[in-house]
């Protein structure tokens, strides 16, 4: 299914992103982003109505797992 987002949809602070903007988020090639997903190195999607959706708290945490920050050392 093909969605339109609106320019006001797509500005508003949202926790769920769709497969392209996670990978972007991520700050990675698509085709990256699905390897690590695949592999188990980033989280898998929510399904929600059809539609799938990456949780920005989970990709986070998964960022910071590979990249070695510890969330003690947040602040």
């Amino acid at each position: 299914m093909n969605r339109r987002i609106t320019t006001r949809a797509a500005t508003q602070p949202r926790r769920g992103l769709d497969h392209d903007e996670a990978a972007i988020y991520v700050g990675i090639t698509l085709a990256t982003f699905d390897q690590m997903v695949n592999d188990g190195r980033l989280p898998k999607p929510s399904e929600f109505d059809g539609e799938f959706v990456w949780d920005l708290v989970q990709l986070d945490r998964a960022f910071d797992r590979l990249s070695g920050l510890r969330r003690s050392s947040l602040a």
